[in-house]
């Protein structure tokens, strides 16, 4: 596997790809793969602007996949490569914290991610957040 990030959270597989958080983004690896002791990504999927930490592991759901990023937002990338080493979100939605380490789920066309808001008070920051998919 890349050496050169910390992996964050569990990884995702299907299709036979390996996907999971990196320190800069999320990372896509062949699940059989490479004949080699350290493989490199086969891509990246990185956010516009700020690049931060992916620490919640990523769900797959109709060839997209989908993890929170340290810039309060849960991002969506197209879970087959772009055609360049670099891949930007097709997606993002935004939760009340900066740090999003909570796992999204998808059902029924729906994201569901948990996060706390700092809009609030300390005693009921935690929150669910619901977002309707495109």
């Amino acid at each position: 596997m890349d050496n050169l990030n910390f992996f964050n959270g569990s990884p995702a597989v299907a299709a036979g790809r390996v996907y999971i958080g990196l320190e800069t983004g999320l990372g896509v690896y062949a699940a059989a793969g490479c004949g080699q002791a350290q493989c490199q990504a086969l891509w990246k999927d990185f956010g516009t602007g700020t690049q931060a930490d992916v620490l919640s592991s990523p769900t797959l759901a109709n060839g997209v996949v989908y993890a929170g990023r340290n810039t309060g937002e849960v991002l969506a990338w197209r879970a087959g490569p772009c055609g360049n080493p670099f891949c930007n979100q097709i997606w993002s939605g935004v939760v009340g914290d900066q740090i999003v380490t909570s796992s999204p789920t998808v059902v029924n066309g729906q994201l569901y991610i948990g996060s706390a808001d700092n809009l609030f008070p300390e005693n009921i920051q935690g929150r669910i957040y619901v977002f309707g998919l495109p």
